[in-house]
């Protein structure tokens, strides 16, 4: 039997590989802080990604991850997670004691 999988813990983030290496798409605000831009829909972020520049040698992807997991990893590398919108506007913060 499958076990069902609630979709509320997972939000859509923007990877990126080049060459060996992979990781998070990740922007800062105007005061310079960093972050990883995440949204709550996939077609929210595939509309972000497809407002992105394209860099060579770089490919990106969505993917989705659990919320727990991007903050954990955002806190391992300096990042705060955001929610954004399909536009890139900051909707919250994303935070384990919170959704945003």
């Amino acid at each position: 039997m499958e076990a069902k999988v609630d979709r509320s813990n997972y939000v859509w983030v923007i990877v990126e590989r080049s060459g060996h290496e992979e990781h998070f798409f990740g922007l800062s605000t105007e005061e310079g802080d960093q972050f990883i831009p995440v949204t709550e829909m996939r077609d929210q972020c595939e509309a972000l990604l497809g407002r992105l520049q394209v860099v060579e040698g770089v490919e990106r992807t969505v993917e989705a991850i659990h919320k727990m997991d991007i903050i954990k990893q955002g806190q391992t590398h300096g990042f705060a997670i955001y929610v954004v919108n399909s536009e890139g506007k900051l909707l919250g913060h994303l935070t384990s004691g919170e959704e945003h």
